[in-house]
Formats: C-alpha cells, structure tokens, sequence
C-alpha cells in the first residue's frame, strides 16, 4: 500500500493530462462546459493545473496522438506505464514495480504488432510524447504549490507572478514568484474557491534521495 500511494503521489498529475487527452479523442470533451446554474467551467485549464501557457504544448501532443490512431486499449496501457514507474524514489519493491511496467510494455508492443501490423514505429511515437506530458505536469505541480503557500498568507500580502524562463534549448519552463504587494492572490479561472485548490492536488512530499 505505501508503495502504491508513493506511485500515484509521483503520476497523478501525469495522469490527469492524459486523461484529459483521452476524453478528448474518444469522448469529444471540449475546452470548456456549461454547469447547471449556468457558470462556465475551463476543463483545459483544470487538465494543465492552471498552467494555461502550455496550452499548445498540449494540443501538440492531442494532434500527434490522433495522427497515431491512438485507441482505448493503448491509452490504458500508457497509463500504467506512467504510473508504474520503477525510478520513484524510496519503493519498498522496486523490483516488482519495474517487473509489471515491463509486462506491461511488452503487452502493449503485442497489442500494437497485432492489430497495427503497418505501423512498426507506433510504439516509440507513443513512448516519445510522455517526457512532453511530464513536462507540462510538473510544471504545473510547481504552480499549484506556489498557490497554496500564498493561500496561506493574508490575501492583502501576496500574490503570484507566473513567467516562462528560457532556457538554453530554446524550451521554458514556468517560474512562479511569491510578490509581496497590496493587490489581492489571482486564482486561476478553473478554481471558484482557495478551499478547491487544497482538494485538486495532493502536497508534494520532500523525499531525500
């Protein structure tokens, strides 16, 4: 069990995205929906954890994965390959958990080879997309923790500066900077209350290597 809560504690994010990315191919999820009482609700937003910047990043990876005639059977398997991650650090079973994403691997390679003959480089395309999706979910993780420390501080004291800092390969990542000022914590449109934001994503725990 505490094994299984330090998985899903390293790929949630992860998984959200590419829940989200599933949605949208096989169920025809929009950007955005309409709750009863008339509000409008910004899934994309919600799917990148407020990150909206990445927003191309992401439909990049929906356009790649519709190129690739991406089907259910894969996306569960993708999904288990992300969270069955063996470099999480402190698995009591490490072993086990590398023996099951590899059987999982190696069943997505025969599911491929039998019902995609022609397509002998599906398989890699697929693997080739998931340091792009941890991409924009870590960076999104480092958002919402930014956001829940200044949750705490009086609303009058704080608020966030969201930038993308470059970087020597041409690629940017998010800084997020705790300003003091008199203006009051921006929330992200997806989040109606500070008390959401608690709920949507677990606290990041420090673990020494």
């Amino acid at each position: 069990v505490d094994d299984q809560m330090k998985l899903l504690q390293y790929s949630w994010s992860d998984l959200l995205i590419l829940d989200h990315l599933h949605q949208r191919i096989h169920n025809r999820l929009q950007d955005e929906t309409t709750l009863p009482n008339g509000q409008k609700f910004d899934l994309l937003s919600l799917a990148l954890l407020g990150t909206t910047q990445f927003a191309d990043r992401f439909h990049n990876i929906l356009t790649k994965l519709v190129d690739l005639n991406f089907d259910v059977p894969e996306y569960i398997c993708i999904k288990f390959v992300i969270l069955l991650n063996p470099e999480v650090r402190q698995l009591s079973d490490r072993c086990s958990v590398r023996t099951a994403q590899e059987q999982v691997r190696q069943a997505l390679l025969e599911y491929i080879a039998n019902v995609h003959p022609d397509d002998t480089e599906k398989y890699q395309k697929m693997m080739d997309l998931l340091p792009e999706l941890h991409y924009i979910a870590d960076n999104g993780e480092k958002y919402l923790e930014v956001a829940r420390s200044c949750i705490s501080r009086p609303a009058s004291q704080t608020s966030v500066r969201r930038v993308e800092k470059p970087c020597g390969d041409g690629e940017c990542e998010v800084q997020n900077t705790i300003l003091s000022s008199s203006t009051t914590l921006p929330r992200p449109l997806w989040l109606p209350t500070p008390q959401l934001l608690l709920w949507v994503s677990p606290p990041r725990q420090v673990v020494p290597p």
